[in-house]
């Protein structure tokens, strides 16, 4: 009986009809699935591939439009570039027009200008000078102290900033006061380098002539420290001089005057009028030594 058992149970099992069809379901969809796998994949490659293609189409894009801007730029840089250039050659040949008239205003204005030599006139002082004329030899110590700028201040062209008529008519032999300064041009104007010790010489020879103005010349001189300091000299000079002198309200005045000529001359001082001398210059002491030598001293005309 348990034999019967034992082999019954050997007994071969029937194959299920349905697993050849479940076997081909799960190949299907085996395939199945990796074909959507597949496809997902095609399409996730094809949609990178097209942002890819979009975005290097945007930054083909970007690039055109940044081309296209600063090629505008650049022409906008170049028309205003144009236009500054065309500004600023408007503006020359504006203001080279504008020198062109003003320079043949001032060669016409120049044109109507009474034209004054200068140096010959210069020269013909220092020559008097030399020959003993004291008002020539007194201009001359101005000219070799100060130079040209003892007459005026004067521009390239010789059209004058400032005239100084006390020294320049005088040089000239001639009163300017008449024609206005605006009409003259100064011509041939001399090199004349300051000269402190032909200065002084010339101051001496007029004031030993009893020139007064050149007698203050040398007072002054004597007054400061220098290599002609000499306080009784200085004084002896003052007390000499008729050039200027105090009024009885303590007032100073000038002795000087012009005449129609040009020409310069002294008066005599006027009653009640002392002889000008610095404050604080006076000393008892060498003020009696310097009266003695002003009443000592006789001015003594040159012989040539």
């Amino acid at each position: 009986m348990a034999s019967l058992e034992k082999m019954g149970s050997l007994t071969p099992v029937k194959p299920s009809p349905l697993r050849p069809l479940l076997l081909s379901m799960a190949i299907m969809l085996g395939l199945l699935g990796g074909t959507l796998i597949v496809r997902q994949m095609i399409q996730e490659a094809q949609e990178m591939e097209q942002q890819n293609l979009l975005r290097q189409q945007s930054t083909d894009q970007r690039m055109k439009e940044m081309e296209a801007e600063a090629a505008a730029l650049k022409a906008k840089n170049l028309r205003e570039n144009e236009l500054r250039l065309r500004a600023s050659e408007q503006r020359k040949a504006e203001a080279a027009a504008q020198q062109e008239k003003t320079n043949a205003a001032r060669q016409a204005d120049l044109a109507t200008r009474r034209r004054i030599s200068v140096k010959p006139a210069v020269l013909s002082l220092f020559n008097r000078a030399e020959h003993g004329d004291p008002e020539a030899q007194y201009l001359a110590g101005i000219l070799s102290r100060s130079g040209l700028g003892a007459m005026g201040t004067f521009n390239p062209d010789g059209t004058p900033n400032a005239l100084y008529p006390q020294i320049l008519y005088p040089v000239l032999g001639e009163n300017l006061s008449r024609p206005k300064p605006s009409g003259l041009l100064f011509v041939d104007l001399p090199d004349l380098p300051p000269n402190e010790a032909a200065s002084h010489r010339w101051f001496l020879r007029a004031a030993l002539q009893g020139h007064g103005a050149a007698q203050v010349e040398l007072a002054r001189e004597c007054s400061f420290t220098g290599p002609h300091y000499d306080l009784t000299e200085a004084l002896k000079w003052y007390l000499l001089s008729e050039a200027m002198y105090v009024d009885a309200t303590g007032l100073i005045h000038s002795n000087r005057y012009m005449d129609d000529t040009g020409s310069m001359h002294t008066a005599k001082t006027p009653a009640g009028g002392r002889h000008y001398i610095p404050e604080g210059l006076v000393n008892a002491t060498e003020m009696a030594e310097a009266k003695k030598r002003a009443a000592a001293f006789k001015p003594k005309k040159e012989t040539h």
